[in-house]
């Protein structure tokens, strides 16, 4: 059980590293920023990250290529609760404590309280902000992705850890300029590309398992 509750911790990992890689780094001196509509590709990017990070809660459907496709799915509950399912399997955390449920007969298990370090590095690899800001940043134009009209942009960047390389193209909801969708491309490193969609409309809520 514990080595499965490591594989899916570190799948959580993964899936949080490449929602970091998207947002987090576009945030330094991110202000109250604008709206999609942003004449000003760069402006509306960080204004759609900042938006995104003062989410009190959201959905995030991920699949990613690294050694092998995998796909997560992130329940997130500010300030620190998650529920994520992912292909090693089910797990809710809220601060230090986390449950994990039973392939078998679907029970939860309360697990020891996590080590500090590991969910600090699950938290700060979404919530940076000390990373270099983006370049080459364009507008791609308008399309609508899972039924939101959304204005389109791409830009460059390198992941938190390690400093890979990337390239990145971001859907942000005309209604809401809130993001949408990503698909990342890195050139190097142990992640080849990542899709996130986002949903932000459906309330969520997070417990811990009876």
């Amino acid at each position: 059980m514990r080595k499965r509750f490591a594989l899916i911790i570190v799948g959580a990992t993964l899936a949080l590293m490449v929602l970091g890689c998207n947002l987090g780094n576009l945030l330094r001196g991110a202000g109250s920023g604008g709206a999609g509509s942003s004449a000003d590709p760069k402006e509306a990017v960080v204004a759609a990250a900042k938006k995104f990070m003062d989410l009190k809660y959201f959905i995030a459907s991920i699949d990613n290529m690294a050694e092998k496709q995998s796909h997560s799915e992130v329940k997130f509950v500010a300030p620190d609760k998650y529920h994520i399912k992912n292909d090693a399997g089910e797990i809710v955390m809220i601060g230090r404590k986390s449950w994990l449920k039973s392939s078998s007969d679907g029970k939860w298990t309360s697990m020891p309280d996590a080590d500090p370090a590991t969910m600090g590095g699950v938290r700060d690899s979404f919530k940076e902000e000390m990373i270099k800001a983006g370049t080459d940043f364009k507008s791609e134009g308008e399309e609508t992705v899972g039924g939101t009209p959304s204005y389109v942009y791409s830009f460059k960047s390198k992941t938190v850890s390690g400093g890979y390389p990337f390239t990145m193209k971001l859907w942000v909801s005309k209604a809401t300029g809130v993001p949408r969708k990503s698909h990342a491309e890195f050139s190097n490193g142990f992640l080849k590309w990542a899709d996130v969609m986002y949903e932000t409309d459906t309330t969520v809520t997070i417990d811990p398992p009876q």
